[in-house]
């Protein structure tokens, strides 16, 4: 699918989901891969156009602020997952 995908491809690298001290993968991936990724699952469930910032930051369990430091607005996010596909 497509969302494997672009899993795979965002992080390439990574041989497994956890490491041998058993951290989850959401320690070990960077923040702007982690945002990648959740944002693709909720445009691929709800559609671009249902899905504001807000909605993925609290997806994400971070705030807006944060999320706004990596990228700067939901267009941004788009043309990244655009590019790594």
């Amino acid at each position: 699918s497509l969302k494997c995908d672009l899993f795979f491809r965002i992080h390439q690298g990574f041989e497994s989901c956890q490491t041998a001290i058993g951290h989850d993968i959401k320690f070990l991936m960077k923040t702007k891969e982690r945002i990648l990724i959740v944002s693709n699952d909720l445009f691929n469930r709800n559609g671009v156009q249902a899905i504001t910032t807000n909605h993925i930051a609290k997806a994400l369990k971070m705030s807006p602020g944060n999320l706004y430091f990596h990228y700067h607005n939901k267009e941004e996010i788009l043309q990244e997952l655009f590019k790594r596909m």
